[in-house]
């Protein structure tokens, strides 16, 4: 059995509510982009507690450059912030709207990614969604998204930062520029793209959402390089592994253990040369980054960005 939040889940995945020990609970699950309703549950309902995440941002698309220019592929996207607060039932209303944000969709070949839509409960709190991973660049390494927070959206400047509430706490995680997107506890950038080796893994979380791994760039030789995978965290499997050359990177797949399990990042596409096509980058899977496209030099074409992963909300009420 696994404990998460204050639940209880069986080896499957399952959320137990009966039995000896397990308090009575209503949980409400959310995953559809847009606008939902909560409704408080009928009863004396007691405490409140909502896990939210907010939508991940898209990975950069690759680029081609002449053969001979070492280039980076494209960054992979930050993922959405997670928010967990906990409130008096009597304090919240009969319904509150829950808006989930839409993960953003992936870059095309020489364009950069774009934030995640941010996620909210009613007007208590929102989590705002990663920010997107930078186009690949010539003879330089291209940012990845920074995370969201719960004041801002993701960056996406060169290896932009999540910027954070409180860092010793929270610790938002910035994008990578050329190196990996940075791991923290409650969010995670994206990996940055790296000409001259494989592109960067995305950044993990203890307790949130991951970044995803950045495009395989080209170097001087030519040699094309492989994708990085996407962030997961506490367990290993189901997450967005690299593209090989002129291959796609892996799609994040979630395994449904605890609230939050599965918030994973996509990987980045792989690389190719003077022919053939780069692999577009993975698509994440609740608030994680998507993966960012291979790059290519002239002759050959560039892969696009992979898609962030739509928001998620869980509302657990105790009583």
């Amino acid at each position: 059995m696994v404990w998460q939040g204050g639940l209880q889940f069986d080896a499957s995945g399952n959320l137990m509510t009966t039995g000896a020990g397990t308090p009575a609970i209503d949980v409400q699950v959310f995953t559809a982009a847009g606008a939902n309703t909560w409704t408080k549950p009928a009863g004396t309902p007691l405490v409140t507690r909502v896990f939210a995440i907010g939508g991940g941002g898209s990975g950069g698309g690759g680029i081609a450059t002449a053969s001979g220019t070492t280039n980076s592929g494209g960054g992979g996207g930050g993922s959405g912030a997670t928010v967990d607060e906990t409130y008096q039932t009597s304090q919240l209303g009969a319904t509150e709207t829950v808006t989930i944000g839409a993960g953003a969709t992936g870059a095309v070949a020489g364009a950069s990614g774009t934030a995640g839509g941010s996620t909210t409960f009613g007007a208590w709190f929102t989590a705002f969604g990663g920010g997107g991973g930078n186009v690949g660049v010539s003879a330089g390494a291209s940012g990845g998204g920074g995370s969201g927070t719960y004041t801002t959206v993701g960056s996406n400047a060169s290896g932009g930062t999540g910027g954070a509430a409180d860092p010793a706490i929270f610790g938002y995680g910035a994008g990578g520029s050329g190196a990996q997107g940075t791991s923290a506890m409650f969010g995670s950038g994206g990996g940055g793209g790296v000409g001259a080796v494989a592109g960067a893994d995305g950044g993990t979380s203890y307790a949130g959402s991951n970044g995803g791994g950045a495009g395989g760039g080209v170097t001087a030789g030519p040699v094309a390089k492989n994708g990085g995978a996407g962030g997961y965290h506490r367990s290993t499997g189901n997450v967005g592994n690299g593209g090989a050359i002129q291959t796609a990177g892996g799609n994040a797949v979630t395994t449904n253990i605890g609230l939050l399990e599965g918030a994973r990042g996509g990987g980045g596409g792989g690389s190719t040369t003077t022919s053939g096509t780069a692999g577009r980058g993975g698509n994440g899977i609740r608030g994680g980054g998507g993966g960012g496209g291979g790059s290519a030099n002239t002759g050959g074409t560039a892969g696009a960005g992979g898609n962030g992963g739509d928001g998620y909300c869980v509302v657990v009420t105790y009583y």
